[in-house]
């Protein structure tokens, strides 16, 4: 087995879903030391079975809280309702680490129900960076942001993907959840060069990193946490830990399989499964030169009509 793979068995964890609740407590799989439950799943509750079986677990394995609602790229005021309950979670639950996303789902009362990018531009990153440390502040904790797979680009953008991510950190002395399925999708699916984009990141911005599966629609990739991870995530988790660090390493599988099929992934032998090959720059996913949206209006398959 790849001896750096073994080295970061410590790391593993996996997303807690509620079908699996049971199973962590009566008959847990061997070798996974993290859980990262969903804020929203909790959030406003006074008991009940969802936050008792979230408290057993805790007793057994280190907790990170994830987020999707927090909203933090919307162009308007931040739901203090919203952060007075996730304050109250993370007062009870006191998690390793609580993280959201880098975009906004939400505006004027109208929800996307999906995670939309922001443009990166310098307008915006003053913008968020303020929304951030005010977000901080009332927390009283150091957050965690993750970058999310992208299926259009703007206009305006005038930075790349972590060059914005990283001027935001630095900015607030916020941690960044990398997600290394999402990096490879976006920069996949707009042109850039994921192994570039680790260059603008060093030790102190990872505090946690994400993988998933994909699906190739052979004009774009499209992120579904399901199925295996594919060879080239695993070979850019590799250098994101070469550039940045160690951190717990979450594999999000959100199919409803069976614990044991979510355990498998984790547990294929990484030399047949990051097998050697270089990143596809002019692969056929890649939508043309310099194209300013990366799926055609006109693609069936595509994610986003634009």
């Amino acid at each position: 087995m790849d001896q750096n793979f073994s080295k970061r068995d410590h790391l593993r964890g996996l997303g807690l879903r509620p079908h699996h609740y049971e199973q962590w407590l009566k008959a847990p799989p061997p070798s996974i030391f993290y859980l990262e439950a969903i804020s929203e799943n909790y959030l406003g509750h006074k008991g009940g079975p969802a936050l008792y079986y979230l408290q057993k677990i805790k007793e057994k394995y280190t907790l990170l809280l994830h987020g999707v609602g927090l909203n933090i790229g919307a162009a308007e005021p931040l739901d203090k309702e919203y952060l007075k309950e996730l304050k109250k979670l993370i007062e009870l639950l006191n998690p390793r680490i609580i993280s959201d996303h880098l975009s906004f789902s939400a505006l004027d009362g109208k929800h996307s129900h999906s995670l939309l990018p922001l443009p990166r531009n310098a307008e915006t990153l003053q913008f968020v960076a303020k929304k951030i440390s005010q977000v901080q502040n009332e927390l009283g904790r150091n957050i965690a942001f993750e970058n999310i797979s992208r299926y259009i680009s703007y206009h305006n953008d005038d930075l790349s993907e972590m060059e914005f991510t990283s001027e935001i950190l630095n900015l607030t002395g916020a941690k960044l959840l990398l997600d290394v399925n999402n990096l490879y999708v976006t920069c996949t699916n707009t042109g850039q060069d994921p192994y570039t984009e680790l260059s603008y990141l060093n030790h102190k911005h990872v505090a946690q990193y994400h993988i998933a599966g994909h699906e190739n629609h052979e004009d774009y990739l499209y992120d579904t946490h399901s199925g295996a991870i594919d060879p080239s995530v695993w070979e850019l988790l590799d250098a994101a830990i070469a550039i940045c660090q160690e951190a717990p390493i979450i594999l999000e599988q959100d199919d409803h399989h069976s614990l044991e099929t979510a355990i498998q992934y984790w547990d294929k032998d990484p030399q047949n499964v990051r097998r050697s090959r270089k990143f596809e720059r002019d692969a056929k996913i890649h939508v043309g030169n310099h194209a300013k949206f990366a799926l055609p209006p006109s693609s069936k398959n595509s994610p986003l009509n634009l």
